[in-house]
């Protein structure tokens, strides 16, 4: 048996840290849109026992997620099989859109199908969060605004239409050393939170309020802002970082505007991606 899945990357419209836990995990209020660049992947079932991943960009068997994810999902349901994920990457590695934990959500969903549904979405979820903090976003796989350190996970109304271009912001530090650089900025400075705002504008179809408000706490320490500064060039509607970086992305209204500039930031030697929105972050084909 087996199933093939197309699976999203995501990009934060807002992120707000809320506070640091006694444990050291930072807590935050986020809202995650799907995107469409693609990682595909096909899982089977046999008879037997071993994992294989199989990864045709980043690593295989063990040092991938995935393989964690199906250890954790036989573990958890006492099930025995020989699990075998064929992985195909178009989601940009590395790059705060998700790609790993979207891959472990689409193994846990789909070994979930094939062996009849053992587990419920709470249980998965519960699985997930232990692979990272965005797996129980991307079981959901909408449009969504996410709480806590990912656990909280309530779907709201998508983004309209409109398209991304993305661009690698040069190289980033770690996002320990990220979050630290927050801490301590944020000790001297108040902000405003903007993950509201931004539902209240999803929730009014409103692209440019939306816009108004788009926010990401660590754009305030990101090192690198030059591919910022040429989406502006190129006439974003807004311009925002996913997650702790390295991708900016810029919003525009028209496929043919963000084509021109996809273009025109290639051009410059930038590592470029043009995505538009989507409604569901992991769909079996």
């Amino acid at each position: 048996m087996q199933v093939t899945l197309r699976i999203c990357a995501k990009v934060n419209i807002s992120l707000d840290v809320t506070g640091r836990r006694e444990d050291g995990y930072h807590t935050l209020d986020s809202v995650l849109q799907p995107v469409g660049l693609f990682d595909t992947m096909t899982v089977s079932l046999k008879a037997g026992q071993g994992i294989r991943v199989l990864c045709d960009k980043g690593p295989d068997n063990e040092d991938n997620l995935c393989y964690r994810a199906a250890a954790d999902f036989l573990e958890r349901t006492g099930l025995s099989a020989k699990v075998t994920v064929d992985l195909h990457k178009g989601i940009p590695m590395t790059a705060g859109m998700g790609g790993g934990s979207a891959d472990a959500a689409g193994v846990l969903l789909a070994l979930n199908r094939l062996c009849a549904n053992p587990l419920s979405h709470e249980a998965l979820c519960e699985l997930g969060l232990n692979l990272g903090a965005d797996v129980p976003y991307f079981l959901l796989g909408c449009t969504a605004r996410v709480q806590g350190i990912g656990e909280l996970v309530e779907p709201v109304r998508p983004m309209p239409p409109c398209w991304f271009v993305l661009v690698r912001g040069g190289q980033k530090p770690s996002t320990g050393h990220m979050y630290a650089l927050l801490d301590e900025r944020m000790k001297h400075k108040d902000k405003q939170p903007a993950t509201q705002a931004v539902v209240e504008a999803l929730n009014n179809d409103d692209l440019d309020a939306l816009c108004e408000n788009l926010s990401n706490d660590f754009l305030a320490v990101y090192p690198d802002r030059r591919a910022s500064a040429f989406l502006h060039e190129q006439g974003a509607k807004a311009v925002c970082l996913t997650g702790s970086g390295p991708i900016f992305y810029g919003i525009f209204d028209h496929k043919e505007q963000a084509e021109s500039a996809k273009t025109a930031i290639g051009q410059a030697g930038f590592e470029v991606y043009l995505a538009q929105t989507e409604e569901k972050a992991i769909v079996f084909e």
